[in-house]
Formats: C-alpha cells, structure tokens, sequence
C-alpha cells in the first residue's frame, strides 16, 4: 500500500492544513447537525432541573386560591391532562400561575380553595398538591430522565465534535514522533456500515514508549497504511496522550502561502 508523504516543513507553528480527500464528512456532518438541537434541548431540561431544585430549596410557602380548573381530552399521543390555575401574592403583587396534572387528580381542587404554592422573586412558583413534596412539585421533569439524557447527549457530543476538534487541534499544535502501525480492524456494524480502527506504537522526544489506537473516518484512510508501516504520530506536545497518526487522519499540511 502506498503512504502520505509527510512534509518536511512541519516546524512552524501553526501548521496550515487542509481536510484530506477521502476523510469521512457527509454521515458526520449530518451526526453533527442532528445532535446540536438535541443538546439544546438538554441544556433546557439541566436548566429547568436545576431552577426546580433551587426553588424547593430557596422558596417559601405561601397561601394561594385556585381561580379556574379545565381538563384536556386524550388525543393519540397525549393522554390528556387536568389543568389548575392558580393566584398567588409575592412581595405585595398578586401574580397567576398554572399546573398540569394527570387526568385521575381531576376534582382534587375547588375554585376558589386555598393552596399551598411554593414561590421566589426570582425562581416562579410551583402548585403543591396535598402530600406531596417540594422537590416533587418543582420538577416538572423528573430528575433520572434528564441524567439519562444529558448523559447520552454528552457521549454524542464528545464523540462528533470534540474528537475531531482535538484531531484538528494536533494536526496544527501537535509534537511529530516516529511511530508504527501494529494492528489494522475493520469490525461490521448490525445495521450496516463498517468501523475502521489503526492501532499504533510510538516514542516520544522525552523518550516514552507508548501504544494507542484510533478510529480511521473511512476506508480510503485506512486501507493507505498497512500492519508494520512506519507513520507519523502527532500527539500532545505536553504529554503523549492525546495522539493521532498522520497518515490516518483527516487533515494533511500544506505549506503556508
């Protein structure tokens, strides 16, 4: 198999590169452009979380009256819901709020009752249905789905922009070391498609033997170097880790203009 050329002027930092032919783009730009709106929906979900938890733990207790009750009729995907607006008095102004509960609370509030509504200046207000908590009546969206979600999201998120990001970063900041490739896999996916990973051993300036691995954004990539070749590493000029090959990646130098 043939090998990329290093160039050799590779001293000047930062280096001008350019994205190699052949580096994995469509599939990632679409993962890309999929993920940013689903993380906005998570930072939403952290920001009503935590904007509950402060209100049941800063608010206070006040006495509200319920103003007026309706119901919404289950649909196909919405299993309808028993709405209970509310009026409340916070630092001497008399405000409204609303909150949905399930369909089976339905006559739970009279207009015109007493309730007990948890309120801050700053944080809104929360209808707390009798024996129920705080926390439970602030936390419109419970807690463990947004955990799960954030947490998917993160691994999202780390794998489609801070990766590539960081592989940008090397091929422009990153400390040049011999290196060879040890292992070649292409592993199948269920659903089709196929994942191409080069494992790779190199020395660092100060001496450190080190092996690493890297996931190769297309065939055209992996199939340019071969078990036992030798490549350019590009890792952290700071410590080995993180590291990339050269040959591999999706980015090549090009001289300066």
């Amino acid at each position: 198999m043939s090998v990329y050329r290093v160039p050799a002027a590779t001293a000047r930092l930062p280096r001008a590169i350019e994205r190699r032919w052949g580096a994995g783009t469509g599939a990632r730009l679409l993962v890309r452009l999929f993920t940013l709106p689903q993380a906005l929906v998570g930072l939403c979900l952290t920001v009503r979380c935590v904007t509950g938890a402060a209100l049941a733990l800063a608010g206070a207790d006040v006495v509200g009256h319920v103003t007026r009750t309706w119901e919404s009729q289950p649909r196909s995907r919405h299993p309808g819901a028993y709405h209970v607006e509310y009026r409340y008095t916070q630092d001497g102004r008399e405000l409204t709020g609303e909150r949905s509960l399930a369909l089976s609370m339905k006559g739970t509030f009279d207009v015109g009752r007493p309730v007990r509504v948890r309120s801050s200046s700053t944080l809104g207000a929360a209808l707390i249905v009798p024996g129920e908590s705080e926390w439970s009546a602030t936390q419109s969206v419970p807690l463990s789905f947004v955990l799960f979600w954030d947490g998917l999201m993160a691994v999202f998120l780390y794998l489609v922009w801070y990766v590539p990001l960081r592989q940008r970063w090397l091929y422009r900041w990153g400390t040049t070391a011999p290196g060879r490739v040890t292992l070649k896999s292409a592993e199948r996916g269920q659903r089709g498609g196929t994942a191409y990973s080069v494992a790779y051993e190199f020395t660092t300036g100060w001496g450190e033997a080190c092996m690493a691995s890297m996931q190769v954004s297309s065939h055209e990539l992996w199939r340019e170097v071969s078990e036992g070749d030798p490549v350019t590493v590009l890792h952290d000029p700071r410590r080995a880790r993180p590291s990339v090959v050269y040959e591999c990646g999706d980015y090549q130098w090009r001289e300066p203009q």
